[in-house]
């Protein structure tokens, strides 16, 4: 399982009472920042696998795919694959130099990537 970071829907908010039978009016009386997704990938968690997802319409089934991510409270999130990114979360440094009895970076103190064979 790997780190990640994500982006999340903000659902759309109206004021108290601006409600009506039009939905462009509806539209123009939306609060600011709702009904958009979050402006950067302020969310973190641990990606698991990619899963289907589909939703109804009147001319039938409509499929993509999504991101099944956990976050810290357990709870799971679907997210599009266009609003995840994958965290590296080894050391990069161009000359890593290994902590005394620990299998991390002395100067950023990332782990180091494990090697597979």
């Amino acid at each position: 399982m790997r780190k990640v970071q994500f982006k999340k829907w903000i659902p759309a908010e109206y004021p108290k009472g601006s409600h009506s039978a039009n939905c462009h009016q509806q539209e123009f009386a939306r609060l600011s920042n709702t009904g958009c997704w979050e402006p950067g990938f302020s969310r973190d968690g641990t990606f698991h696998q990619w899963a289907p997802g589909y939703e109804e319409f009147e001319s039938g089934p409509g499929n993509y795919t999504v991101a099944l991510v956990e976050i810290a409270d357990g709870t799971i999130e679907e997210v599009l694959p266009t609003h995840i990114k994958f965290i590296n979360d080894y050391c990069r440094c161009e000359m890593p130099a290994k902590e005394k009895g620990r299998n991390r970076c002395f100067k950023c103190k990332k782990p180091f990537k494990p090697i597979t064979e």
